[in-house]
C-alpha cells in the first residue's frame, strides 16, 4: 500500500498467469476538494527489475560467489520457462481462433456462388417472362 504521493509498488508472483490488479482512489469529501490522480502501471519481469530493488533471499554467508551465479542463473532459466509455457498457452488459444476462421470462411464462397446462381435464373426467367409478353420470340 502506498501511503505517499508518489512511489512504487514492487509484488513478486509466486505462480505464472493472469494477474488482477485493483486500484482505489480516495474518496472526496466535498465539491472543492478537487484532487486529480494519475496511475501507471508497469509490469515487469524478474529480468527486468533494477538488482537494487530486488527481494534478495537470505544467504547463509558461507555460499560462495559459485554458488550465487548458480542461483541467478536457475532464476533466469526459470523465468524464461514461465514465459515459454504462457507464450504456448497463447499460441494454442490463437490457433483454435484461426482453425475456426479457417472452417467458416470454407464456406462463404459457397454461399455467394448459390446466391450468384440464383439471381441469374431469376433474372433469366424474368427477361425471358419480358420478351414474351412484348412477342419479341
Amino acid at each position: 500500500m502506498l501511503t505517499e504521493p508518489t512511489g512504487s509498488i514492487y509484488h513478486r508472483m509466486e505462480l505464472d498467469g493472469l494477474a488482477n490488479i485493483c486500484i482505489k482512489t480516495p474518496v472526496k469529501k466535498s465539491a472543492s476538494d478537487a484532487a486529480q490522480y494519475r496511475y501507471a502501471i508497469r509490469v515487469q519481469t524478474t529480468d527486468e527489475i533494477p538488482e537494487a530493488m530486488r527481494e534478495k533471499p537470505k544467504l547463509d554467508l558461507h555460499l560462495s560467489r559459485i554458488e550465487q551465479e548458480m542461483e541467478t542463473i536457475t532464476e533466469g532459466m526459470e523465468s524464461v520457462l514461465n514465459h515459454a509455457r504462457f507464450a504456448q498457452g497463447e499460441y494454442v488459444a490463437l490457433f483454435h481462433q484461426f482453425q475456426g476462421l479457417h472452417a467458416t470462411t470454407i464456406y462463404w464462397p459457397l454461399v455467394q456462388l448459390c446466391v450468384l446462381i440464383f439471381t441469374g435464373f431469376t433474372q433469366a426467367r424474368h427477361i425471358v417472362h419480358f420478351f414474351k409478353k412484348r412477342r419479341i420470340l
